[in-house]
């Protein structure tokens, strides 16, 4: 059972979205009730991300592949949801033309004629500021909330997904307790730095 009470008026903000050009992914003005929603979703734990990433030596001829997770249990222990980095302005460079988000949902659907959708349930951040923070080098994000203090959720094609994403928890002048663990992250901060340095390729992007 997939446990997202939004999930069908979202698979409709997607479908609108697809047919209009100048969609924006936080828009939920424009009527969706057009669009019909599947009668059943096929869900998948994870995908597998390919990436040409010619600077980084050590993979064979620059060529990248890893795993993005989105599952109840990992390894019989905690959920793992895991963040990635979409496409946000491919003119742009770095990080300003990257969206981050935490996939909630891996799933699929088929429309009419036939058609099969493979999409991904995501939560949004947006940057705090408009250039990365000057003391690590690395911008900070925080949940994008609407008017009710709730982060904001869309459904996108997988294929916007770049690659994974680490989020580090940005404790300010906190004092943090020795009980929390990785689990617990998402929900003790309210504000994240992109770790841009996970990786040589992440540190290429995420700049």
């Amino acid at each position: 059972m997939v446990k997202q009470p939004f999930l069908p008026e979202l698979i409709q903000q997607y479908l609108y979205h697809e047919t209009h050009d100048d969609f924006d992914f936080s828009d939920s003005e424009p009527d969706f009730d057009q669009y019909p929603v599947p009668h059943t979703v096929f869900t998948f734990a994870s995908v597998v991300v390919h990436m040409f990433a010619p600077n980084e030596q050590s993979n064979f001829k620059g060529m990248r592949r890893e795993r993005i997770r989105a599952v109840a249990s990992w390894r019989n222990g905690p959920p793992r949801f895991d963040c990635a980095f979409v496409t946000k302005d491919s003119s742009l460079l770095g990080f300003e033309g990257l969206h981050v988000v935490r996939i909630n949902l891996f799933f699929s659907f088929n429309t009419p004629g036939g058609l099969t959708h493979s999409c991904a349930l995501v939560s949004w951040f947006t940057p705090t500021g408009v250039t990365a923070d000057q003391t690590t080098g690395m911008w900070i994000v925080e949940p994008l909330k609407d008017e009710n203090d709730t982060q904001i959720q869309s459904v996108i094609d997988i294929r916007h997904i770049i690659r994974g994403a680490h989020l580090i928890g940005h404790p300010g002048l906190s004092t943090l307790p020795s009980t929390l663990t990785y689990a617990d992250t998402f929900d003790a901060f309210t504000h994240f730095y992109v770790n841009k340095f996970i990786d040589y390729n992440a540190h290429e992007i995420a700049f």
